[in-house]
């Protein structure tokens, strides 16, 4: 069934459904989305004349991407669905034009949107300019060294010019006003092109939002820790946080809503695993208590002026940046539920560079080799480790010239980091069992215990 929502009453929730087994839920689309709702849509929203093709792009957790060519335009339309109607693409928007007005980080262009699912498409939708390039992972392997390390160092730029942009709240970012209006004005007709073909300077104007006024401001935590499946309708405070012992608890109070309404579920199974599911609950509902108890240890009460905060994507991963072909950053992507985070959580290394450190590059002969000469695949990730380790090393020394705080935070965070990963994977069915050993070996005073991030690397490399 397509997509049409125009003119009649539906759930804000239309088009979801979660599916679910016992520890993990994952979002479904129940209807099909109408191309040709999208194509008439953006059409008239970014007023485009002439031929018009609308094509499948992607689909990711929460979304589906949609390719809109204009010729000599390419836009992208990102359709969602409502895990949090309408706050969640407030959001994305404002923290996207934030990005763009106040940093040298390349974004997208935010060109229109809407943030009900009231509209013909019959879900909230972003449109933007389609950036140039592939994402990291597809053109890594074929771009020199020093290109990496000019990625790095831009990245790094970003880093200590968000830090240097500082909020007081922990939240996310919102425009000063709702909208009145849920569309942005349309870019006008392009310029003529260039010799290349491409779009002359100018082609798309800066896009003004109608009730756009003042600086952004910071509201609720827009983020899947409070909005996952059940958890949207759960009676918990969801900020914006004055300091990291009320996000903690929040987030811990969250995850223990979602365990008791999953332990529900799991009582009225009639089956042989039902003792089993029961100690696996035991163990979440322990180390949620314990956690409890050691916020204060972590998170020592400080005045009564609001903690220090600033912007992290913490997403951002090889699938969100996007190179071009030279090895150049053209953009990164993605800045849906991106919050505005405490310092200690906000310098750290970017998603895709964090990883286990290799500081001796692997040589090849001692490695198996197969029949055809071929060395094991065991050689590569080593030297992918080999690698980032560097890069590391080039991304703190980049930071460290620039703000030599950031560095210090980032070095004495290292515990404040471990409890955050405690509460992000506490009802983990496979990572919580980490978490345990970690808090046991915390209560016997283990003298050079491992930090649970060195522990749960092997898991995510």
């Amino acid at each position: 069934m397509a997509a049409s929502q125009t003119g009649q009453q539906v759930s804000e929730f239309h088009g979801l459904a979660w599916v679910r087994d016992l520890w993990t839920s994952e979002p479904q689309w129940t209807v099909d989305l109408d191309e040709d709702a999208i194509k008439r849509t953006m059409q008239h929203v970014l007023r485009l004349s002439g031929p018009c093709r609308v094509s499948f792009l992607a689909q990711g957790q929460c979304n589906k991407l949609y390719s809109i060519e204009n010729p000599p335009r390419h836009f992208i339309t990102r359709v969602t669905l409502p895990i949090e109607p309408t706050w969640k693409t407030l959001s994305e928007v404002a923290t996207t034009e934030w990005v763009r007005d106040n940093t040298s980080l390349p974004v997208p262009e935010i060109l229109g949107f809407h943030a009900t699912c009231s509209n013909p498409i019959g879900f909230e939708w972003i449109a933007m300019t389609k950036m140039p390039g592939r994402p990291l992972h597809e053109v890594w392997g074929q771009i020199s060294f020093e290109a990496k390390k000019g990625v790095i160092k831009r990245l790094a730029e970003f880093a200590v010019e968000t830090f240097d942009q500082q909020f007081f709240r922990i939240g996310s970012i919102f425009p000063e006003e709702r909208p009145a209006t849920p569309y942005l004005s349309p870019p006008p007709e392009p310029e003529p092109d260039d010799d290349d073909g491409s779009p002359g300077p100018g082609a798309l104007s800066e896009p003004i939002m109608e009730d756009r006024r003042g600086e952004p401001q910071i509201g609720g935590v827009i983020s899947y820790d409070f909005n996952w499946d059940d958890r949207i309708d759960h009676n918990v405070c969801r900020g914006p946080f004055q300091n990291s012992r009320e996000w903690m608890a929040a987030r811990l109070k969250a995850t223990e809503d979602s365990a008791t309404e999953r332990l529900y579920r799991a009582l009225n199974r009639d089956d042989e695993e039902s003792e089993a599911l029961l100690d696996d609950f035991d163990c979440t509902f322990n180390i949620i208590d314990q956690l409890k108890r050691r916020i204060n240890v972590f998170f020592p009460a400080a005045g009564p002026e609001p903690e220090a905060t600033m912007l992290l994507h913490d997403k951002m991963t090889r699938s969100n940046i996007l190179l071009r072909d030279n090895g150049s950053l053209s953009a990164v992507v993605d800045w849906e539920c991106i919050s505005v985070v405490p310092l200690w959580m906000g310098c750290r290394y970017p998603t895709f560079l964090q990883g286990r450190d290799r500081y001796i590059g692997p040589s090849r002969e001692n490695y198996r080799h197969d029949a055809h000469g071929n060395v094991d695949a065991l050689y590569w990730e080593h030297l992918d480790e080999f690698e980032m380790t560097a890069l590391r090393q080039c991304f703190m020394h980049t930071v460290s010239m620039l703000k030599p705080e950031w560095r210090r935070i980032h070095e004495t965070s290292v515990a404040k980091r471990d409890f955050d990963l405690a509460v992000k994977y506490c009802d983990d069915s496979i990572l919580k069992h980490e978490v345990e050993r970690w808090l046991n070996e915390m209560d016997m005073g283990m003298q050079g215990m491992q930090g649970l991030e060195e522990r749960l690397y092997k898991y995510f490399l």
